[in-house]
């Protein structure tokens, strides 16, 4: 229990550090994404802070894996750099003991990584999905800029020539709007814009001003003089037409029969399986001689889970266009690298000459 309770500590150390590294480097990378989008005025600015926040949930099945089995190389490979795995097995604690310790710290983190998969992950998506629709509708109607013409749903398209002191009062609006083949052309000296009834649909109020109505070519145009009109901003255009598979409930991946979702199935479960086998493979990777130093394998080690996160990725694709059976799926992948981790552990513990005999025996039986 001393040994276990050491080797969680020394991994969850690591773990933490490794898991805020990628996810500093995650969050820059998205962050700046949205920014541009919001710069760009094809998203609202306001709901950065909380399309991050979302997209950091339905990602930390995949980056908690990959923190884990560094966490694990890492720190293994410094209790060989320090000869302290030497120490322990001169005082009767093996590779087999210390394997025991680290499989229960892959064991925890494939529960964890099984709760965010199958249950918090794909609720954060359809959480995601809805902010992520509202937030470019709202940039649609509100990224509004002084000096520039901005086109949004329904053909309309507004330009105003400045903004009031109070930053929400456009002056000077020009709006042309084009519905079932007549055209409208609405001059105002003041607008602004609010939200009505219990939905908060936006509409923009333009005061002061004349609507022009027809059908050009035509003589019948028909001019009306107000002194406010309002212009329902509709943000239907911009609504989610069908859900992304990652945010589909597990229970409703379940009951489907459509290759697509089977896929999608299999790589959720894939990923709590995938953390427990990778943390197994860095036990016997990490063994390292003092002269190496604790990052001798690390190359090796990310070049090991690209290959295998790769074959799950393809293997599920196949899967998705049916090429290969759902029964049989991401299956191979995962077999192919347990038992390599197995084979490789065992050698590492008992011997090559050892277990070649074991198999030998097994065999002629």
């Amino acid at each position: 229990m001393i040994l276990q309770r050491y080797l969680l500590r020394e991994v969850s150390q690591v773990f933490v550090a490794v898991l805020s590294v990628l996810l500093v480097v995650y969050l820059s990378h998205r962050f700046l994404r949205y920014l541009t989008e919001a710069a760009a005025g094809r998203l609202a600015g306001d709901l950065i802070a909380e399309l991050i926040a979302l997209k950091l949930a339905t990602s930390l099945p995949m980056l908690v894996p990959l923190a884990l089995y560094l966490a694990a190389l890492l720190a293994l490979a410094r209790l060989h750099r320090d000869s302290e795995m030497v120490a322990m097995a001169a005082g009767g604690l093996g590779t087999a003991r210390a394997a025991r310790g680290v499989m229960l710290v892959g064991l925890l983190g494939a529960i964890v990584t099984a709760a965010l998969s199958l249950v918090i992950a794909p609720s954060m998506g359809s959480l995601l999905e809805t902010t992520v629709a509202r937030a470019r509708g709202e940039a649609e109607v509100t990224g509004i800029v002084p000096g520039r013409f901005k086109e949004f749903g329904d053909g309309y398209a507004v330009y105003v020539r400045s903004f009031a002191e109070d930053g929400r009062t456009m002056q000077d609006v020009f709006v042309r709007a084009t519905r079932r083949g007549r055209q409208e052309i609405i001059l105002a000296r003041r607008a602004y814009q609010t939200l009505e009834g219990r939905d908060a649909t936006r509409f923009m109020v333009l005061e002061d001003g004349h609507r022009y109505s027809g059908i050009p070519g035509a003589r019948d145009f028909v001019v009306t003089r107000f002194e406010r009109h309002g212009v329902r901003l509709d943000l239907g255009a911009r609504a989610i037409v069908g859900r992304r598979l990652e945010s589909i409930p597990t229970a409703e991946l379940l009951r489907s029969a459509q290759p697509d979702r089977r896929a999608e199935l299999q790589w959720r479960l894939s990923l709590p399986v995938s953390t427990f086998a990778l943390v197994l493979l860095a036990i016997p990777l990490a063994r390292t001689s003092p002269r190496q130093g604790r990052y001798a394998k690390l190359l090796v080690a990310l070049l090991v889970y690209f290959l295998y996160s790769n074959g799950i990725g393809i293997s599920a694709k196949l899967v998705e266009r049916e090429a290969i059976p759902w029964q049989v799926g991401v299956w191979p992948a995962h077999l192919a690298v347990l038992a390599a981790a197995c084979a490789w552990l065992a050698v590492d513990t008992y011997g090559r000459r050892r277990v070649l005999a074991t198999l030998k025996r097994m065999v002629g039986r």
